[in-house]
């Protein structure tokens, strides 16, 4: 089990408990409106299935996927999450995807999680490239991108329907070395 503190959090795996918490925090139309993948409603089934999905993902080896719970240290709800998809171990990469609950927003949570994720790619399962993709609508994970010196690599043009329109995707990546730098 990956358990990462910080002063505020902790970013753990999952566990099936986690499911009703989770189901709470992210069943809110913006979190859908603002991601590529979250639909809404989500239901407390979904989290069921998407922590037994996870907990197998935890036993793997190589393992693939590092999707973490975001909790406030004083409290035992998941109110978001962060973590690396499509690990690449021969290239030495992953994609960073997060998300969380609408009542946290634009109070430093999710720059507080992004730091110890990156403490943990590059310092503790050294890959050489993080990369993920946001929505251009979604103001609030571009400029977090931005403050820990991710380069904006490409647009994915009209990428995701999203409530009847199309919208682009902005591709970033942080290389070790830069991370490194900014350090």
């Amino acid at each position: 089990m990956i358990n990462l503190e910080t002063k505020r959090l902790i970013i753990r795996d999952f566990r099936l408990e986690d499911a009703a918490s989770l189901a709470q925090h992210i069943n809110h139309p913006l979190i859908s409106h603002l991601t590529a993948n979250i639909p809404h409603p989500y239901t407390l089934e979904m989290a069921e299935k998407y922590m037994q999905e996870d907990l197998l993902e935890q036993v793997k080896d190589p393992r693939t996927n590092y999707r973490f719970a975001i909790q406030l240290k004083e409290s035992a709800d998941v109110i978001g999450s962060i973590g690396l998809h499509k690990v690449d171990w021969k290239n030495s990469r992953a994609d960073i995807g997060y998300w969380l609950g609408v009542d946290y927003h634009r109070k430093a949570i999710m720059s507080e999680a992004e730091e110890a994720l990156l403490k943990f790619v590059f310092e503790e399962i050294k890959l050489h490239k993080v990369y993920g993709t946001a929505l251009a609508i979604n103001e609030g994970s571009n400029a977090l991108f931005r403050k820990f010196g991710f380069e904006q690599v490409g647009v994915f043009k009209r990428d995701r329907l999203k409530d009847g329109i199309w919208v682009d995707a902005i591709l970033w990546e942080l290389l070790q070395e830069d991370y490194r730098r900014r350090k």
